[in-house]
This record gives C-alpha cells, structure tokens and sequence, in this order.
C-alpha cells in the first residue's frame, strides 16, 4: 500500500481498467487470425500484491521513523484497524472536533483535538496487535468544519491574493488553516503580513508554508486535509494507497 489512510486499510492494490493489446492479425469483427500469422507482443503487466505493497509501505515507513520492521507492520495495521473508532470520535464529538491525526514520533498515538476548555480524559484502544493511545487537546480556536467551510467560501479570494496557485487545507494538528505557496511568494508574507490578512479574511487561524516539496504518503502524514490541488508540507516521498486519518 504506500500510504493512502486507512479507510482502505492495509489491505491492497486496487487494479481497475487493466487493457491488453489486440493481437496484430486479429479483425474488429473478433475473428481469430490464422495460426500461422504472428502475434504482435503484449507488453507484461507489472502488478503488485498486496503483501508486497504493504511489505514496501512498512520498509519505508521503518526507514523513516527509525523503528523496526515488525513495529511499522503493527502500527500500519493499527491505523487500519482503529478507522472504526476515528469514526466514532468524530459523531461523539461533532459539536467539538477541530481534527483527529496520527502522530508517528516519538510515539504512536491518534491525537484529537477539540474547541472548548472542557478537558476529556485520554483512551487507549487495541488495534493491531497494539495499544493505540488516543490523547485530547482541547482550546481549538475552530472546528474542522468550519475551517473547511471558510475553504469553499474564500479559497477564489485567497488565490487571487497570490501570483501563483497555492494549495489550500486544513492541518488538523494544529486546527490551522494552511495556505501552501510557491516559494517566490513567501515574501509576500514578510512580517506576517499576508497570514493576518488572510487570517482577518476567514476568521480562523492561518499558516503559510512553502509548497515546493514532495507530497508524503497520506498514511504517513499527521493530517492534512488538502483542497484538491494542495500540496502537503514537510514531506519526502509521494506514493499514496492507504488512506490517512
């Protein structure tokens, strides 16, 4: 898998349109050629298991947190199997979320994060062959719902604010709305300038960042909820076939 969330789970590959070459004598009418006449040569198919994918998805996920092979399989597992209970967390708290992400270093936890002051105890949850903790923040200055909302309703503003396209998206870390920009219009943003203005626009809280860089798989990310076209910070490589939380 290499990394989409988990909504598909570590479960695999999905091959959808696979075409094959018609052979070089056969008619449209689907009469066989003669055995005698040659067969243009098909191209072979590379398609990829899913133990395979999943074994290349944990090898890297290994290589980049620093932990063994067997600990990325369970955590990888983990985020699969704890779908179910993101999903809870988002009916249970509604009224409250500001985003739910999984964070990787130094330890794997699911982090939820809430408007409002009033504390909620932390969890833990088996998954995978593993506790999973699931940690509260609260003092979100906005739910995820709204950030979203404020997307759809000011993202034409935004970019028209910008001399190249940006992505837009919400970090669900942090309840931030992030505008990712080309790095030639970093600039703009001296002083913060360009953050308050767009902060003053949507009335949620706002970052920039610089969008020139590889997207990271989505089950490796600690959540990024991107408008199409964004790009997600601070990420080394791009496949994506697990789903992300």
């Amino acid at each position: 898998m290499t990394a989409r969330w988990m909504q598909a789970g570590l479960a695999g590959a999905l091959v959808a349109g696979l075409g094959f070459a018609a052979p070089s004598g056969a008619a449209q009418t689907g009469v066989a050629p003669p055995v005698s006449s040659p067969i243009a040569p098909v191209d072979t198919l590379q398609l990829q298991l899913p133990v395979d994918a999943a074994m290349q998805d944990a090898a890297e996920y290994a290589r980049r947190f620093g932990v063994p092979l067997d600990v990325a399989l369970h955590r990888m597992r983990a985020q699969a199997a704890t779908i179910p209970v993101t999903d809870a967390l988002r009916r249970e708290f509604a009224d409250r979320l500001a985003g739910i992400a999984v964070e990787h270093d130094p330890a794997y936890r699911i982090m939820v994060l809430l408007t409002g002051t009033d504390p909620v105890a932390d969890r833990v949850v088996e998954a995978g062959g593993m506790s999973v903790p699931l940690v509260f923040r609260t003092g979100a200055a906005a739910t995820l719902d709204r950030i979203l909302g404020q997307i759809r309703t000011f993202q034409a503003a935004i970019r028209a604010a910008l001399p190249h396209p940006p992505g837009i998206g919400a970090d669900q870390r942090t309840g931030t709305l992030v505008v990712m920009v080309a790095t030639a219009d970093l600039a703009l943003d001296r002083d913060g300038a360009l953050t308050a203005k767009f902060a003053d626009m949507t009335g949620v809280p706002v970052r920039i960042e610089a969008s020139d860089r590889p997207m990271l798989p989505m089950a490796l990310q600690t959540g990024i909820t991107a408008t199409p076209g964004a790009r997600c910070p601070g990420s080394p490589w791009r496949r994506s076939r697990l789903p992300t939380q």
